[in-house]
Protein backbone atom coordinates (compact mmCIF):
# COMPACT_ATOMS: atom_id res chain seq x y z
CA UNK A 1 0.00 0.00 0.00
CA UNK A 2 3.00 1.95 0.88
CA UNK A 3 4.48 1.84 -2.44
CA UNK A 4 1.77 2.61 -4.68
CA UNK A 5 1.25 5.91 -2.49
CA UNK A 6 5.01 7.02 -3.19
CA UNK A 7 4.63 5.64 -6.86
CA UNK A 8 1.59 7.89 -7.03
CA UNK A 9 3.29 10.95 -5.82
CA UNK A 10 6.47 10.14 -7.85
CA UNK A 11 4.06 10.34 -11.17
CA UNK A 12 2.37 13.21 -10.04
CA UNK A 13 5.63 15.44 -9.55
CA UNK A 14 6.77 13.63 -12.70
CA UNK A 15 3.71 15.72 -14.29
CA UNK A 16 3.70 18.61 -13.26
CA UNK A 17 7.66 18.98 -13.74
CA UNK A 18 6.91 17.96 -17.63
CA UNK A 19 3.98 20.88 -17.33
CA UNK A 20 6.30 23.45 -15.70
CA UNK A 21 9.06 22.70 -18.69
CA UNK A 22 6.19 22.31 -21.42
CA UNK A 23 4.78 25.79 -19.90
CA UNK A 24 8.59 27.61 -19.61
CA UNK A 25 9.61 26.09 -23.73
CA UNK A 26 6.20 27.45 -24.80
CA UNK A 27 6.55 30.45 -23.35
CA UNK A 28 10.15 31.39 -24.42
CA UNK A 29 8.98 30.57 -28.15
CA UNK A 30 6.00 33.29 -27.69
CA UNK A 31 8.49 35.46 -26.53
CA UNK A 32 11.16 34.83 -28.88
CA UNK A 33 8.96 35.10 -31.97
CA UNK A 34 6.14 37.96 -30.10
CA UNK A 35 9.45 40.37 -28.71
CA UNK A 36 11.98 41.76 -30.69
CA UNK A 37 14.17 42.83 -28.18
CA UNK A 38 14.00 39.02 -26.16
CA UNK A 39 14.82 37.58 -30.02
CA UNK A 40 17.69 40.61 -30.67
CA UNK A 41 19.29 39.62 -26.92
CA UNK A 42 18.61 35.57 -27.53
CA UNK A 43 19.95 35.63 -30.78
CA UNK A 44 22.90 37.52 -29.58
CA UNK A 45 23.77 35.93 -26.38
CA UNK A 46 22.22 32.52 -26.57
CA UNK A 47 22.63 32.05 -29.97
CA UNK A 48 25.71 34.00 -31.07
CA UNK A 49 24.31 34.72 -34.04
CA UNK A 50 25.87 38.18 -34.35
CA UNK A 51 29.46 38.15 -35.11
CA UNK A 52 31.38 41.21 -36.25
CA UNK A 53 34.89 41.17 -37.54
CA UNK A 54 36.48 43.06 -34.51
CA UNK A 55 34.51 40.13 -32.58
CA UNK A 56 35.49 37.29 -34.51
CA UNK A 57 39.02 35.29 -33.44
CA UNK A 58 41.17 35.08 -36.18
CA UNK A 59 44.61 33.01 -36.67
CA UNK A 60 47.49 34.86 -37.93
CA UNK A 61 49.02 32.80 -41.18
CA UNK A 62 51.45 33.86 -43.33
CA UNK A 63 50.95 33.54 -47.11
CA UNK A 64 54.65 33.52 -47.88
CA UNK A 65 55.12 30.18 -46.73
CA UNK A 66 52.42 28.74 -48.01
CA UNK A 67 50.66 26.62 -45.25
CA UNK A 68 47.63 24.12 -46.25
CA UNK A 69 44.55 24.63 -44.35
CA UNK A 70 42.13 22.14 -43.26
CA UNK A 71 38.64 22.57 -41.41
CA UNK A 72 36.92 19.86 -39.49
CA UNK A 73 33.80 19.47 -37.09
CA UNK A 74 34.90 22.67 -34.57
CA UNK A 75 38.78 22.16 -35.41
CA UNK A 76 41.14 24.24 -38.01
CA UNK A 77 44.29 22.63 -38.75
CA UNK A 78 47.42 24.53 -40.66
CA UNK A 79 50.01 22.05 -41.55
CA UNK A 80 53.36 24.50 -42.18
CA UNK A 81 56.80 23.40 -42.61
CA UNK A 82 55.82 19.84 -41.73
CA UNK A 83 54.26 20.72 -38.45
CA UNK A 84 50.63 20.21 -37.81
CA UNK A 85 49.10 22.75 -35.29
CA UNK A 86 45.09 21.52 -34.34
CA UNK A 87 42.70 24.99 -33.06
CA UNK A 88 39.63 25.18 -31.70
CA UNK A 89 36.42 27.18 -32.55
CA UNK A 90 38.21 29.93 -29.92
CA UNK A 91 41.41 29.90 -31.77
CA UNK A 92 42.95 28.15 -28.52
CA UNK A 93 46.27 26.02 -29.72
CA UNK A 94 44.98 21.98 -28.95
CA UNK A 95 47.61 19.92 -30.54
CA UNK A 96 51.43 20.12 -32.33
CA UNK A 97 52.42 17.26 -34.79
CA UNK A 98 55.80 17.53 -35.73
CA UNK A 99 57.30 15.90 -38.06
Amino acid sequence: MKLNIEKEKKKKMMLIIGIIVVVFIVTSIGFYIGNRNFRTFFDRYILRKEITENKATSIDIREEENPSIYAFDKYITILNKNKLNLYNSSRKKRTRIRN
